[in-house]
């Protein structure tokens, strides 16, 4: 087991009965963070109590005095690098580091190399994963090579055990043949993962449209190019009646019709990638190729709209894991590689956020455990 104090520090504990004294409890079911008393035994959490209580000698008692305890963390959509990217990042390693920051469970993403599109490519990551800590759930490329032209084995997906399918970030552009292709998804039951983007409209875009963009003469992505494919893509759920989830949205308008298509009744939900809320455009001025971002950091508002959204529910929370080499990283910005690795200080980002007032605690848990868990129909311990 693993505990972090309040500054972030680890301490490894190898006892298996233990009494976690003064946790503060975070628990998606209760309405407030609670200070209780944690009895482990044998590895297991057999009761958390307010009153302190009185264990036997086997027991170490470790006091937390206001450390945070919550359920493990469930992330969304990850890029998961192995196969075909290993130099980017192993399975074992991103996995590790995902399991070091509390999370039990990881949905991973199509885009490897060869695509994630075959129950053989699925065998082949399930066979690697036997080693990893946490559990990595599949989503499937909805098309073949996720090039937007033919559709993938999808029953066979299916039953292989893919929680989803997915067109990654590249969408069909054919909206005659996305219709097609959704209306046949609809038959097997699987939910549909949007990363909604306008290709027209972002063009070579690399930064936010607006006058930081301008002022660095950096090519700008303008919000529409979001919430047009979003507009798209929520016209193609109604008409389908397929289950959606809509991954990484980055502005404010993109929340509104998120808020529209649940209050009409659609089977709708969606996550905002961290980097987003923990970050906007400012970011960019200092031409930090670290913060070079697919969908770009958008504009103070568009991160208080995200902010809101999470605190309200509408809204889970994804890592937005996205491992790139060094070299990828050190291009000059508008060159460098889209993605940062946040598994190893997603808890102190999150942490800043709600020690600025700008994120509810309990809201932060459940929108990476309880919310994320039940999108991906999973439980969370």
């Amino acid at each position: 087991m693993t505990i972090a104090n309040n500054n972030d520090q680890y301490t490894q504990v190898n006892a298996t009965n233990l009494l976690l004294e003064n946790a503060l409890v975070l628990n998606p079911a209760q309405e407030a963070p609670q200070t209780a008393h944690i009895i482990i035994k044998n590895g297991v959490i057999e009761e958390i109590c307010t009153d302190k209580p009185s264990v036997d000698a086997s027991f170490e008692t470790i006091d937390l005095q206001g450390a945070w305890v919550t359920p493990h963390f469930v992330d969304l959509g990850t890029q998961l690098r192995e196969p075909g990217y290993e130099h980017k990042g192993s399975l074992l390693q991103e996995t590790l580091a995902a399991f070091n920051a509390g999370f039990s469970d990881v949905a991973m993403l199509p885009d490897t190399m060869p695509v994630l599109d075959t129950p053989a490519v699925l065998g082949l990551i399930q066979e690697r994963a036997k080693n990893c800590p946490v559990n990595i759930w599949a989503i499937g490329a909805m098309t073949t090579g996720l090039e937007g032209k033919q559709l993938s084995e999808i029953f066979a997906l299916k039953d292989a055990g893919v929680v989803a399918v997915t067109q990654s970030r590249s969408p069909i552009r054919d909206n005659r043949l996305a219709l097609r292709c959704l209306e046949y998804i609809a038959t097997t039951g699987l939910k549909v993962f949007f990363y909604s983007e306008d290709y027209e409209l972002a063009g070579d875009g690399c930064a936010h449209e607006g006058p930081i963009a301008d002022r660095l003469g950096l090519p700008g992505i303008p919000a529409c190019a979001e919430t047009t494919a979003i507009a798209r893509d929520l016209l193609l759920v109604e008409r389908t009646g397929i289950e959606a989830h809509f991954g990484h949205i980055s502005c404010a308008g993109s929340v509104e019709l998120i808020k529209q298509a649940q209050a009409k009744g659609l089977k709708v939900t969606a996550d905002v990638a961290l980097a987003h809320l923990a970050f906007d455009e400012r970011c960019l001025l200092g031409f930090n190729s670290q913060f070079r971002l697919e969908p770009p950091l958008r504009s103070i508002d568009d991160r208080k709209a995200l902010l809101d959204a999470v605190n309200s529910g509408v809204l889970s929370i994804s890592i937005g894991h996205q491992p790139q080499d060094i070299a990828a990283k050190t291009a000059p910005f508008s060159e460098a590689a889209e993605g940062m690795s946040l598994y190893d200080t997603h808890i102190s980002l999150a942490k800043a956020l709600i020690a600025a007032g700008d994120l509810e605690p309990l809201a932060w848990v459940r929108a990476l455990t309880t919310q994320p868990a039940a999108i991906i129909d999973r439980q969370v311990t």
